[in-house]
């Protein structure tokens, strides 16, 4: 029955009505995820989402006539009594726009509040109590976010509540002992009260309780004794552990966990190292057991014996073996050299389904288990992992090397059926890896073709390909004898401070890229490496490479302080013909951007510049970027844009599809390029920071197109082109006092060619011009 009125949009009071009636024993049971938005929106939003809630019972059929559900405005009019049901559609930023009609409608059993502000207070303790005193037959209250410091103790009375929400309330502290008197609440929200200290100590009263949502509650020191009592719990996002010693009358410990197996979702144990090792109380927390689990988060909390390795912590993860479905593991803080035997033999058969993995602030660990292996895999973040030089042995995974022959064992046999390599990994993240040297200790790098055998060297930490200056006759033998490992669907690869890191196993099907703080080394490795080796193939070498796609599918590439870079030719970025958006930034010995890196981005619609302090040279390769859309070009104090000859003017004519253009902080700037003319299609243009700047060219009004002009911290410049802008819609003037001043309302020199333009800003405050102004010009 309840799917068919579901069906029915003209219906969708009755399903809201009947389902928070009184015998709807489980109507707010629902999943906490984080996408539910509905519920702070409109009451027709929570009944059109109705998978966010589990419904087990049949409602009882309501009666049609009436309205009894609606969204209600600042003024209230259509505020009758025979309303149960109530969202407010406006913000709520103080105590007084709660309009005085609601308190009306004395039976309302649903108030939801629309998305508040973030974190600013707007309901002092009176408007609370009085809200609770006044709506007596509450199913759902929803206080998120209204700055609630001390819950009212008449909460108690709300005794059909099923639903409340406290979440994003920062000054809430503590809630009241009479709130485990709400014997039917079943979801309880205090996501983000960041200085709740404690739960109710006796919460195993709330006997309904099946959704307790207490992430990111980093005040919470312990969690109440007698939680293991709440059997219904399905979610439950987060168990910190007390400080070892505690009263057990006051702190639960691991085994309150034991019978709660219908926990789903995302769950969390943090402050793991408070907990003395006890591999029984551990194992008692039974977290194999809870097949419904999704996401396991383990956090060791950051504190001063970081820089020493601890066993025990080894110890207390061995005992916390998932069930298999689980789909992500984050492990944070994590201070043992090595990890547990179940994780480094078997980790591939006992968590099959793993999809994310998530490595964090684990500074003492040196092995890592085989996560290569993982059929599912499609995330795997490494960050601050400080000590770790190797990510894998090939003793332990060389089946995973992809060769030209096939995958080789250490031993030189073909094995045809053995894993891939990272067979479904999507997206890679290694931050702060400071001693990594390369993925494999002992590598597989060598194949004799006629027997088929695999040397080993523990020489090197990665594959190698030779310098792209190295002899033709070199790199043709070295190329033939190639073992070449590759990610089958990595498509999102990010390395950032890793200093010591050359090269990686092939990515030939990347989508994007970011590189900070590497050496130019692996820039070139992961743009010219398989390129080269297609290069030989397509000339007719006789080679037994493979025929890869290299990076030709990438779109996305970010380079991002490589200090050691020098110019761009190094990285082939003219190979790259898909690529859409290009960032450089923070690289202080690139000094050009010669024509033929440029050449073959015709696909390129965004280019970004920045930081780049000994770039002198620019325009020769703009006429190739005839996709360029966005243009910024900031800090590169060094490029001198003003001295643009006829020559390099006609460069700009190829950016027939600028629409946006940005020049930031130069210095030696002194006048806007001339060729910029040339661009027609140019819709935004944004100059900030240009101290040398006097004056912008005459040829501005000509841009027919241009709707957007920004202007910032020019302090010299003194007037705008003296000519009308008809097209602009926007005009913007910050810190720039010279400029400001010829644009005084009616005064000003340049105010007759700005007064028709419809919002004008100066200093950020809004200049309002009136149609008078408009009519004497």
């Amino acid at each position: 029955m309840l799917q068919q009125q579901l069906m029915m949009q003209d219906k969708k009071k009755i399903e809201v009505c009947a389902f928070f009636s009184k015998i709807k024993k489980t109507a707010y049971g629902f999943s906490m995820s984080p996408k539910i938005k509905a519920i702070r929106e409109t009451l027709n939003d929570i009944a059109s989402d109705r998978n966010k809630f589990h419904l087990t019972d049949h409602p009882r059929q309501m009666p049609i006539g009436g309205s009894e559900s609606s969204t209600v405005d600042s003024n209230a009019e259509n505020i009758r009594e025979r309303i149960r049901h109530v969202s407010l559609d406006f913000e709520l930023d103080s105590s007084m726009k709660i309009p005085p009609s609601l308190f009306k409608a004395n039976k309302i059993r649903t108030f939801v509040l629309p998305v508040q502000p973030v974190y600013r207070k707007i309901l002092n303790q009176a408007p609370h109590d009085t809200i609770i005193s006044s709506f007596r037959c509450l199913r759902a209250l929803d206080f998120h976010n209204t700055g609630v410091d001390i819950v009212p103790s008449s909460i108690s009375k709300l005794k059909h509540l099923r639903y409340l929400d406290l979440s994003k309330n920062e000054d809430l502290k503590r809630l009241p002992r009479c709130i485990t008197r709400l014997k039917n609440l079943q979801t309880l929200k205090l996501s983000s009260c960041k200085r709740l200290e404690a739960l109710p100590s006796h919460i195993s009263k709330m006997i309904s309780l099946r959704h307790l949502e207490i992430d990111h509650c980093t005040g919470l020191t312990h969690m109440p004794n007698g939680l293991g009592q709440l059997t219904a719990l399905q979610t439950l996002t987060q168990f910190v552990v007390g400080k070892y010693g505690t009263s057990p009358d006051l702190s639960a410990r691991l085994r309150e966990l034991n019978g709660l197996n219908d926990l789903q979702g995302e769950f969390k144990i943090s402050k793991l190292e408070k907990l003395k090792v006890s591999a029984t109380e551990s194992r008692e927390a039974n977290l194999k057991g809870k097949e419904n689990l999704e996401v396991l988060r383990l956090e060791w909390t950051r504190g001063v014996n970081d820089d020493r390795v601890i066993d025990e912590d080894e110890v207390l993860l061995e005992s916390f073996q998932p069930h298999s479905n689980l789909k992500e593991f984050h492990i944070y803080g994590y201070r043992a050299g090595k990890f547990p035997s179940w994780m480094v033999l078997n980790l591939s058969l006992l968590l099959p389904n793993l999809q994310e993995i998530i490595i964090w602030r684990c500074y003492r660990c040196l092995e890592l288990p085989m996560f290569s292996q993982l059929p599912m895999l499609k995330v795997l973040k490494l960050e601050e992992v400080t000590a770790l030089e190797y990510i894998e042995n090939s003793s332990n995974g060389s089946s995973s090397l992809f060769s030209v022959r096939g995958n080789l064992s250490k031993r030189g046999k073909r094995e045809e059926k053995s894993a891939l390599f990272f067979p479904s990994l999507q997206e890679l993240r290694l931050f702060d890896l400071r001693d990594f040297k390369g993925w494999w200790r002992e590598e597989v790098s060598v194949v004799n073709n006629d027997e088929a055998t695999v040397e080993t060297s523990t020489k090197t930490a990665g594959i190698s390909l030779p310098s792209v200056a190295a002899g033709e006759e070199k790199q043709q033998a070295l190329q033939q004898q190639l073992v070449l490992p590759s990610f089958p669907c990595l498509s999102k690869l990010t390395i950032g401070h890793c200093p010591n890191l050359s090269n990686l196993p092939l990515h030939p099907f990347l989508n994007e890229v970011e590189f900070k703080d590497v050496n130019a080394g692996l820039v070139q490795w992961s743009m010219v490496g398989l390129a080269s080796i297609e290069g030989s193939s397509a000339s007719g070498r006789n080679t037994s490479l493979p025929s890869f796609p290299s990076t030709l599918k990438l779109k996305h590439l970010c380079i991002d302080s490589v200090m050691d870079l020098v110019s761009t030719s190094q990285l082939g970025l003219q190979n790259l013909t898909c690529l859409e958006h290009l960032t450089i930034e923070n690289c202080p010995n690139l000094s050009s951007l010669p024509e033929e890196s440029l050449r073959g981005l015709r696909s390129l619609r965004f280019l970004s510049i920045r930081g780049c302090g000994s770039l002198t040279s620019l325009f020769l390769g703009l006429p190739y970027l005839t996709s360029l859309e966005e243009l910024e070009i900031e800090e590169c104090r060094a490029l001198d844009m003003s001295d643009c000859d006829e020559e390099n003017s006609l460069q700009f004519r190829g950016l027939k599809s600028l629409r946006r253009l940005k020049i930031g902080y130069m210095p030696q700037l002194e006048s806007i390029p001339d060729g910029i003319h040339e661009a027609k299609s140019l819709q935004d243009l944004k100059i900030e920071g240009c101290v040398g700047l006097k004056t912008l060219p005459e040829w501005i009004h000509e841009l027919k197109l241009l709707q957007r002009l920004d202007i910032s911290d020019c302090p010299e410049l003194n007037s705008l082109p003296q000519g009308y802008m008809k097209a602009l819609q926007i005009l913007e003037i910050y810190n720039c006092p010279k400029l400001q001043r010829t644009c005084e309302t009616r005064t000003g020199t340049d105010w007759p060619f700005i007064a028709h333009i419809p919002h004008v800003y100066v200093d950020r405050k809004k200049i309002t011009i009136h149609a008078a102004d408009i009519s004497s010009l």
